[in-house]
């Protein structure tokens, strides 16, 4: 589970975000929704350690991260809208070495059949032995989302996991995630309000740094009087709208 308590992130004194608290359930898939600059980057950075909060509390599996990063970043993996890989490497060394460092196999027979169940879980067979630069877009995403699987991780953050993507990817994409979800936390930065509706069980609204409204996404379009999540985004997100619900207390089931 993932817990934010008054949650305030600033960059040079100005803030990111401010105040925020949510709760994400296990084996479940949350989207954090918002425009560019409303936070859902920092969130999730927040999340694995990557830097910590000026206020408040972030807790991952009952660790606070400010006091457990270490632990926290061995149950957590991030897959990056725009990840970086060495890319003379080919699928199969990048995905030896990330097994090496983020497992505890090490002999040579257990890592090549770690890497072949990978290949196979990720859909990778067709390019085993391609170098990273010349992958597609597509094919990139599901390495780096069988890079995140080398340790043992029960928290998958993704920052715009569908950015970028064709039709066809998006589905594969769509599909991995709920896979993922059986067993693990999955919790996605998003603009694409279909993908919401189609695959989260709960979404959280953000705007310039705050949470505006958490439920599914049936009970935000039910409780903003919306036909469509993404009506009830463009509604929640005005700023007569926004004036009215800070002057309410806010949405939140």
């Amino acid at each position: 589970m993932i817990e934010l308590k008054s949650f305030t992130k600033s960059y040079n004194k100005v803030p990111a975000v401010s105040d925020v608290s949510f709760c994400v359930a296990d084996n479940s898939i949350t989207a954090l929704v918002g425009l560019n600059g409303a936070g859902k980057t920092t969130i999730l950075k927040a999340i694995c350690a990557m830097h910590y909060a000026d206020k408040g509390f972030v807790i991952v599996n009952g660790f606070d991260v400010a006091e457990f990063s270490e632990k926290v970043k061995e149950q957590c993996a991030f897959v990056t809208e725009q990840p970086r890989f060495y890319p003379n490497y080919t699928v199969c060394e990048l995905l030896e070495i990330e097994i090496k460092l983020k497992s505890s196999i090490v002999s040579k027979k257990e890592i090549f059949k770690r890497v072949g169940e990978l290949l196979s879980q990720f859909s990778l067979q067709d390019v085993y032995f391609k170098k990273i630069k010349e992958l597609s877009k597509g094919y990139r995403q599901r390495l780096s989302f069988a890079c995140a699987f080398c340790g043992n991780p029960s928290v998958f953050l993704l920052d715009e996991p569908m950015s970028g993507l064709d039709p066809r990817q998006i589905i594969e994409t769509r599909n991995l995630i709920k896979n993922l979800s059986k067993d693990k936390l999955v919790l996605f930065s998003t603009h694409n309000m279909h993908e919401v509706e189609e695959i989260c069980s709960r979404a959280i609204i953000l705007h310039k740094g705050k949470v505006v409204a958490t439920g599914t996404p049936k009970e935000i379009c039910s409780y903003t009087a919306t036909k469509t999540f993404e009506d009830a985004f463009m509604k929640l997100t005005s700023q007569k709208q926004l004036r009215k619900n800070i002057k309410n207390g806010g949405y939140d089931e």
